[in-house]
């Protein structure tokens, strides 16, 4: 009896004030929503695959074992098609094809900079040839190194502090070697050459005696003194790891069945099929957001000039792939901007509401509450649950919620419908009343059961997963509770102020 003369008071309450009601609840919303701009940090997805991994579990251990033993073998190991790029390329601090005009004592390879080296990757469609090497030397001086503002960007080598540290590239290496200053002294003799040097240093490279060190031990010790460890290097000719060119080339940018050809000790000199070009600036995958963003804008820009086209052609030379560092950033920019798709999919629900409710007010008033909803679920999300980590899969959110607040208008005013019918000389307040007695119970299990299923993935090991199901749980909570008050309201308002002149965009119901 006295849930029955609460619901009685509520009902009237309806009737005699339903602007306060929509007020109430208008207010409530703007004050979260002003909170959620003011207090809580928006939503950013520069890191998507941020809460994918799942934590303290048998198989992430395992997984983590096998990635520190990949770390540990990589020098040795030549299962991928490109090694592992390490943060130390050996290279003894000499020339190399620098920028245009550098000479053979101001650049290395290496540049010898205190600062994290990450290297931006380019892969190349290519063969061993003078042609082919000057094309991706063309692409890099020409669509790289010379793009502006690429100085505020590029590493610098701490010996001169003014002039960018050279790209890591065959054409690079190959000048080292054979000592010219720049992509176009290379000659043919000069190809042809690194050729033969491969060829006959390839064994070593395969057999594991030819490593990142063995310049170093060569110019360290003498047969007596070299370590056990270290005494295969010795062995090497000499003209296997000058400069290192050897090593670089089979391990860092070179694919795998080329390498492979070379250690079998092919007859011919096999085909080169890509070769991979690293470009060393800025860290645009910095853990501070500041620091990277600097990098990835000026990558970003890059991406959109020249490889937004599958495998893009520039001067000559085929893009096979590229790593530029700004996955993440464009994944984030594209989940901004087909954030359309849940706008439609709200207009499509809206025009359904329409046509089923025949009414444009009350159409848009419950479009708005499933609005209202998410504001208010992502303000209890952050503020109350306390949750700092939105990930993106939180957006399928809203798809959840507009068809469980759909569903529930339709509910709603199905039993109002028939109340109206069945009783058509009671007064407004005993339809709400009775309307809410069947319509909250309907709308309460199912929501519950809905949010309920959602709830459940609070205990998986997945963070995405995790704060996915708190989420959508909340705003499906709060959607069931502005479709017992806030639609009430819009349901009376509608019958005492439209229902008799609001004309064809919104008859009497």
């Amino acid at each position: 009896m006295k849930n029955a003369n609460t619901l009685s008071r509520y009902s009237r309450f309806i009737e005699q004030y339903p602007w306060a009601m929509l007020l109430i609840v208008l207010g409530l919303t703007a004050v979260f929503s002003v909170l959620n701009y003011t207090i809580v940090p928006f939503p950013s997805f520069e890191e998507p695959a941020k809460g994918f991994a799942s934590k303290n579990t048998d198989s992430v251990r395992k997984i983590r074992t096998f990635q520190n033993l990949d770390i540990y073998t990589s020098d040795t190991s030549h299962n991928s098609l490109f090694n592992k790029i390490d943060n130390y390329l050996p290279v003894s601090q000499s020339a190399v094809a620098g920028e245009s005009g550098s000479g053979p004592d101001e650049t290395s390879l290496l540049c010898t900079t205190t600062d994290f080296l990450t290297r931006v990757r380019i892969v190349f469609e290519a063969d061993f040839t003078l042609e082919k090497i000057r094309a991706m030397c063309s692409f890099s001086d020409n669509r790289i190194r010379s793009r502006t503002n690429f100085s505020t960007i590029c590493l610098k080598d701490s010996t001169t502090s003014s002039s960018c540290c050279p790209d890591v590239s065959l054409r690079n290496v190959i000048a080292a070697a054979r000592n010219v200053y720049s992509c176009s002294a290379l000659r043919e003799i000069d190809i042809d050459e690194m050729r033969d040097l491969l060829t006959d240093c390839a064994p070593w490279y395969g057999n594991n005696s030819l490593t990142r060190t063995c310049a170093q031990t060569q110019a360290k010790y003498d047969s007596v003194d070299v370590p056990q460890a270290e005494r295969n290097c010795l062995a090497i000719p000499r003209r296997c790891t000058h400069f290192n060119s050897v090593y670089i080339i089979l391990h860092y940018l070179v694919d795998k069945g080329f390498v492979d050809a070379l250690v079998a000790g092919s007859t011919d000199f096999p085909k080169l099929t890509y070769a991979l070009t690293l470009y060393q600036s800025l860290d645009p995958l910095s853990r501070d957001i500041e620091a990277r963003r600097v990098p990835q804008d000026w990558y970003i820009s890059v991406y959109e000039d020249l490889f937004t086209d599958h495998r893009p052609t520039c001067d000559g030379v085929t893009i096979a792939g590229h790593d530029l560092g700004i996955a993440f950033r464009v994944f984030s920019t594209r989940i901004v901007s087909e954030s359309i798709y849940i706008a439609l999919s709200l207009l499509v629900i809206f025009v359904i509401m329409w046509i089923y409710t025949q009414s444009f007010f009350i159409t848009s008033m419950g479009s708005l509450a499933i609005v209202f909803t998410m504001a208010i679920a992502y303000f209890i999300y952050h503020v109350v649950f306390r949750v700092p980590f939105f990930s993106y899969l939180n957006i399928i959110s809203f798809i959840v919620v507009i068809g469980v607040g759909a569903d529930d208008v339709f509910v709603y005013l199905d039993i109002w419908r028939h109340k109206k019918t069945t009783r058509p000389d009671a007064v407004v307040a005993s339809w709400i009343d009775t309307t809410l007695k069947h319509a909250a119970l309907a709308m309460f299990v199912t929501s519950f059961t809905t949010a309920t299923a959602l709830y459940t993935n609070a205990i998986s090991a997945i963070t995405a997963l995790r704060v996915f199901g708190i989420f959508a749980g909340t705003a499906i909570i709060m959607n069931y509770i502005l479709m017992i008050t806030w639609l009430p309201a819009v349901i009376v308002i509608h019958e005492k102020y439209f229902g008799g002149f609001c004309g064809r965009c919104c008859r009497r119901i």
